[in-house]
């Protein structure tokens, strides 16, 4: 506060800064997009929405920086806000790490503690990974789980996002792609369930 003094008295002033410096790292937390709450569980292999935040004060944040181990990010910014992203954990190994900026700079680290289960229905595997002529895809569908599809479908795109395969709807446990006629190169292979969905790398090699 700051007193000033006049032909009618002294004057307080009173003021609040309500920050000084940097982003403290250990205040960023994730909030899960669709229900508000902080977010620390993370479905394997979807889409989970998330936003990062600070806890406490008001820092002046005017970007974020995301670095993620072991899963995707998409940002989720029409307007530019990098707060925004959708998080897909590809192992159980999955990281977060996010850094704030304000007007003094770039955050430390904040090294995120997040936990991944397994939320879907289906269990989706191929094999041989690398292919030459074929690959294997296997589904093995979990009863336990809530609200699971009946049915699944599988797409396979091309490194130019341009599909090269599809199944439509089944429900068959194990089945066999002719790759022949695929060049070599990397593929991505959409499987889709319901709500689920989870991509794989595809790499064929003749």
């Amino acid at each position: 506060q700051a007193a000033i003094s006049g032909d009618c008295g002294n004057v307080t002033i009173r003021y609040n800064i309500d920050w000084v410096g940097k982003v403290l790292p250990l205040d960023i937390r994730l909030i899960d997009r669709t229900t508000g709450m902080p977010k620390y569980v993370f479905c394997l292999y979807q889409a989970n929405p998330v936003q990062a935040k600070h806890d406490y004060g008001n820092p002046h944040i005017d970007d974020w920086n995301w670095s993620v181990s072991d899963g995707y990010i998409t940002y989720d910014n029409p307007y530019g806000d990098n707060s925004k992203a959708t998080l897909r954990p590809l192992n159980t190994n999955f990281s977060v790490e996010i850094k704030a900026h304000n007007a003094c700079g770039w955050s430390e680290w904040s090294g995120l503690c997040v936990e991944t289960i397994y939320c879907g229905g289906w269990f989706f595997g191929m094999f041989p990974n690398p292919s030459d002529d074929y690959v294997d895809i296997t589904a093995t569908k979990n009863d336990r789980a809530e609200n699971s599809s009946e049915y699944y479908e599988v797409k396979i795109y091309n490194s130019l996002k341009i599909a090269v395969y599809g199944t439509g709807k089944t429900k068959e446990p194990l089945f066999r792609i002719n790759t022949k006629q695929f060049q070599n190169g990397v593929y991505f292979v959409h499987f889709t369930a319901g709500e689920q969905s989870e991509v794989k790398q595809l790499v064929v090699n003749h």
